[in-house]
């Protein structure tokens, strides 16, 4: 069973080891950059990691992800950071996945 949906176009991911036999049960967690209110947290990355962690620069959508998610959902999502990816700085060797998706695209070449 492949662990993601081919027809997602435009996916961007950074992946640390091999997932192709993952379920919700594997112990692993996964960082959203550009979460935004949920959307992709719920329908995909919570169906495969135990938590996910997410981050915006709209504190607004990460308040509303509370509401998105739900209070069972929400017990999977350890934290919510406000900041650009440029500012985020990961913790060590914790995150299996970076989901980053879309927001690959506003990142300036140096």
């Amino acid at each position: 069973k492949q662990w993601y949906n081919r027809r997602w176009y435009g996916l961007y991911l950074y992946r640390f080891g091999d997932f192709s036999n993952i379920n919700a049960s594997s112990g692993i967690n996964a960082e959203y950059g550009g979460a935004g209110i949920g959307r992709i947290t719920k329908g995909l990355l919570l169906n495969i990691f135990d938590e996910v962690e997410l981050l915006d620069t709209c504190q607004k959508h990460l308040d509303s992800a509370a509401e998105y998610l739900g209070e069972a959902l929400m017990k999977r999502v350890p934290a919510r950071h406000c900041c650009g990816l440029q500012d985020f700085h990961p913790k060590s060797n914790y995150y299996d996945l970076i989901w980053i998706q879309w927001v690959i695209i506003l990142f300036i070449r140096h």
